[in-house]
């Protein structure tokens, strides 16, 4: 149960970080000039996808890995196999 619930929080967090970063966008669409727009929305989208990526990678096993109570320990860059856990 209480991963259920650790997984819908976390979904409800990346959804609110994904419309904070499209508010950000807008806000330096407003602030630029028209001819730059490209450029920041490009900006703001790499933001956002390497941003999630590496939470993918690396926070959410802080946040969830097996470990010593305050953070995970193991389980960095998915490297879960059939339940064997291999070492980095």
């Amino acid at each position: 149960m209480q991963d259920n619930i650790n997984i819908i929080w976390t979904l409800i967090e990346a959804t609110f970080v994904f419309f904070m970063q499209a508010g950000f966008a807008l806000v330096e669409l407003g602030l630029t000039r028209s001819k730059n727009a490209t450029n920041i929305i490009f900006k703001s989208l790499m933001n956002f996808t390497i941003g999630s990526l590496s939470f993918f990678v690396i926070r959410y096993r802080l946040m969830f890995g097996e470990g010593n109570g305050i953070f995970g320990l193991r389980d960095f860059f998915l490297c879960v196999i059939k339940g064997n856990y291999a070492s980095l």
